[in-house]
């Protein structure tokens, strides 16, 4: 089953650097381009914990 996570999940399991916990419960895990687009907004607003989550939530679709 196909699970879709918002950024509040993101940002929890990131800012206590365990997203690696997040992908081995629950499996491959789809996200909006628009929680992506929060997450980049997040890194500049200056919160570190997102710096890297691209390798965490990759590959990137290409049509979004």
């Amino acid at each position: 089953m196909k699970q879709v996570v918002n950024v509040t999940v993101i940002s929890n399991f990131a800012s206590a650097q365990r997203l690696d916990v997040l992908r081995a419960t629950v499996g491959p895990l789809y996200l909006p381009i628009e929680v992506y687009q929060e997450i980049q907004a997040g890194l500049t607003a200056g919160y570190s914990f997102y710096t890297g989550i691209e390798q965490q939530i990759s590959p990137f679709a290409p049509n979004g």
